[in-house]
């Protein structure tokens, strides 16, 4: 709690200092002390080499944690920075969910559109209304808290992407309107491998 209080009193540049000016053992036992949220939130800050040196000083278990708990962008360019065998033993630890994700983001070369992806978005069918789409936010608001979006997908009922509906623009439009209406149609899109 300590450590913690200490790291979280610090401006985060402050707090990356104290992180890289420690010993590997240190770093190893700030990692394990701090919730996983913490700790994913302090490397993801890190130089993705230097981060994945220090998730690969720590047991698979605890590193799985952290990983897991990080964005995914973040936890597919770690993982692919390590050793095949140290990684594929952090995924076995991982959400068996989680770490399929990774998996397959992972097999995506880093300059490409499904390397840079996260998979955390919002997406809603562009039938509802306003209200539909402020209440499944406010319903989700914990599970969607870590989301860094500034907007949501718009598709249609065979879930193509016909639309982007900025969270600006759905606050501000009437309850009652159709996400359809206020979406941005026809936006800019890539493959996966572009």
């Amino acid at each position: 709690e300590k450590a913690n209080e200490y790291l979280e009193s610090l401006p985060l540049s402050e707090s990356l200092r104290v992180l890289v000016e420690m010993g590997e053992n240190e770093q190893k036992q700030l990692l394990t002390l701090l919730p996983d949220e913490d700790a994913a939130a302090l490397i993801e800050q890190l130089p993705e080499s230097q981060a994945a040196q220090l998730i690969a000083q720590l047991p698979a278990g605890e590193a799985a944690a952290i990983i897991d708990a990080m964005h995914s962008d973040e936890q597919a360019d770690v993982i692919a920075l390590l050793d095949p065998a140290a990684a594929e033993a952090i995924l076995e630890e991982m959400d068996p969910a989680e770490a399929t994700d990774v998996r397959r983001r992972v097999e995506f070369p880093r300059d490409t559109a499904g390397g840079l992806m996260i998979t955390e978005f919002l997406c809603y069918q562009d039938h509802l209304r306003v209200d539909d789409v402020l209440n499944d936010l406010r319903d989700n608001a914990e599970r969607y808290a870590a989301y860094d979006v500034q907007y949501a997908y718009v598709v249609s009922k065979e879930q193509r992407l016909i639309g982007v509906l900025r969270l600006r623009d759905l606050l501000l439009s009437s309850r009652q309107t159709l996400i359809a209406s206020v979406m941005i149609r026809q936006p800019l899109w890539v493959y996966a491998k572009t």
